[in-house]
């Protein structure tokens, strides 16, 4: 889970302190520009996730408790390498192009979820994930306020 959220939201696991929610950010993909503010576009609970095994295909995919009927990521080798290689350290391991599309598939798949969840929802919290000068990324809270129209941190 902590390799998929330095994809997914494009800091370090180091970065955070203490974390226990799968957060998705906007993002630019090609990483060439630090972006150290990110908007919050969903975030999961790692609970909410288990590895499961596809009997057809003899692989081993994740999942969303929750939400069974969507595919899931298909854990081939070369991911699970990747994966192993990320979490040990490995600041060099790359991924060919088919994989990460695996990666952004299954982001989206986890986006569908959030917009499904959001349909009704009228609360207008919006979080950002921010690094400070050390490093260190804290989650900032913002409620649209409906007597002044301007952002008020909660």
């Amino acid at each position: 889970m902590e390799v998929l959220l330095e994809e997914y939201s494009g800091f370090s696991i180091g970065q955070y302190g203490e974390v226990s929610k799968l957060y998705v950010t906007l993002k630019r993909s090609d990483r060439k520009v630090h972006q150290p503010s990110q908007l919050v576009l969903a975030e999961f609970p790692f609970e909410d996730f288990e590895l499961d095994f596809d009997v057809k295909k003899q692989i081993p995919k994740l999942i969303h408790k929750k939400n069974k009927e969507l595919k899931g990521l298909e854990m081939s080798l070369p991911l699970l390498d990747y994966i192993m290689s990320k979490g040990s350290g490995d600041l060099e391991c790359g991924l060919d192009s088919i994989y990460l599309n695996q990666l952004d598939h299954f982001k989206s798949q986890l986006l569908s979820i959030r917009k499904n969840d959001l349909e009704g929802d009228s609360s207008g919290v919006i979080k950002l994930l921010k690094s400070g000068i050390n490093g260190d990324v804290k989650t900032y809270s913002y409620e649209l306020s409906a007597d002044n129209l301007c952002l008020e941190g909660l």
